[in-house]
């Protein structure tokens, strides 16, 4: 990585949970949503637990409703502000859990890790949720 980066980014760093992203310097960093949302869904295949199920279930539930508020037209700087920290509060709190189960404490371990790169993209309109750029690429043909 530092091949490619030699001097800090000084952007908002969008990346999966690949570890190697860590050692570049970036101004801000947003991890890729759907990334966890199919880890979430490739545990759901092997894993019937009901504490992985629960889990699981509160997380797909708080990443979905922080894609959604970034599509609410119209909401008053301070209201959509309080609804960003309230998410982020629901964050913290599940990273704080203690799951029994092995893919629940791995994926609770990951949110204490980079819970503050999970919902970045609130806080820039030009910042997506996700790593997907060609997705959102206006001048590709």
């Amino acid at each position: 990585m530092q091949k490619f980066f030699i001097e800090e980014f000084d952007g908002v760093l969008i990346t999966d949970f690949w570890a190697a992203y860590d050692s570049v310097e970036a101004a801000d960093r947003q991890k890729c949503l759907p990334h966890l949302l199919r880890e979430l869904e490739k545990v759901d295949l092997r894993n019937d637990s009901a504490d992985s199920r629960a889990f699981a279930k509160k997380l797909r539930r708080l990443l979905h409703d922080g894609m959604r508020l970034r599509k609410r037209p119209g909401l008053a700087p301070g209201k959509f502000q309080s609804r960003v920290d309230r998410r982020n509060a629901r964050l913290a709190k599940l990273a704080t859990e203690d799951p029994v189960d092995a893919d629940a404490r791995r994926l609770t371990k990951r949110l204490r890790r980079y819970g503050e790169d999970i919902f970045t993209f609130l806080n820039y309109s030009y910042v997506p949720h996700d790593n997907n750029y060609a997705s959102y690429c206006t001048s590709c043909a």
